[in-house]
């Protein structure tokens, strides 16, 4: 990575989808069209504003747009017991501030916050990965989440995911496999954005990614959950939100 881009920082705020103006959102589309095939800005619109937050990155000298991601607060009750799920809906950085933890610092910042809010509610994270990327972000931070290879059958999680995966997809998900195969969306990543080659497949969690979800290449998404707990967190991740 050249000198110039090694200086370039970014920074992130959390918002309310419905205070984005609509020009950045076009911006947003336009970025994710740099890295899928299949992007419709009709279908883009209706999918953002459908989400309560977003975190917004910046670049820092020039406040272009590098990158977001939104989210959507889903509620239930399962067995008499208040459920939260905090969904995450399109997520994109620019390629040239991949690594940064901008975004991962304020995500986690948010749902500390939201769960010592409602310390009622089992928080989750119900999150959907097209690539094995996105699914490396749970063994990252976490040390529990379902599917995983190391815990194949968490029933607790595994009830949560169907539950809420069903509120959000009905019929395009299947609780046999985990996997949302949509019958009319058609977005997928690029070539050579997430491939997995025989380097990758070393790695036991991408291994297991490409096994459960062997049409990510076609769109399909792999759904997972996480409980977001202090004790589910890797050690680092205490470090990051304290910064």
């Amino acid at each position: 990575m050249s000198q110039v881009l090694s200086e370039k920082k970014l920074v992130g705020s959390m918002e309310r989808v419905s205070n984005v103006p609509d020009a950045d959102m076009v911006e947003m589309y336009q970025l994710m069209t740099r890295y899928y095939d299949g992007m419709q800005l009709d279908r883009f619109e209706k999918d953002f504003r459908e989400k309560d937050y977003i975190i917004l990155l910046k670049e820092s000298s020039n406040h272009d747009i590098i990158g977001f991601s939104t989210f959507q607060m889903i509620n239930k009750n399962i067995d008499g017991i208040a459920h939260s799920v905090l969904f995450s809906g399109d997520t994109i950085v620019d390629e040239n501030f991949w690594g940064q933890l901008e975004l991962p610092r304020i995500w986690l910042e948010f749902v500390v916050s939201y769960q010592q809010e409602n310390p009622q509610v089992q928080l989750y994270w119900f999150l959907i990965c097209k690539g094995y990327k996105t699914y490396r972000f749970l063994p990252t931070y976490f040390y529990d989440f379902y599917p995983c290879y190391k815990n194949p059958e968490l029933r607790a999680e595994k009830k949560v995911l169907d539950t809420f995966a069903k509120i959000k997809f009905g019929d395009d998900y299947n609780p046999q496999t985990n996997i949302i195969h949509y019958r009319h969306q058609k977005d997928r990543l690029k070539p050579g954005i997430a491939d997995i080659d025989s380097g990758r497949l070393r790695n036991p969690h991408v291994r297991y990614f490409s096994k459960k979800n062997p049409n990510w290449s076609r769109g399909d998404e792999l759904a997972c959950i996480v409980k977001i707990e202090p004790k589910n967190f890797k050690s680092f991740v205490h470090k990051l939100i304290k910064k």
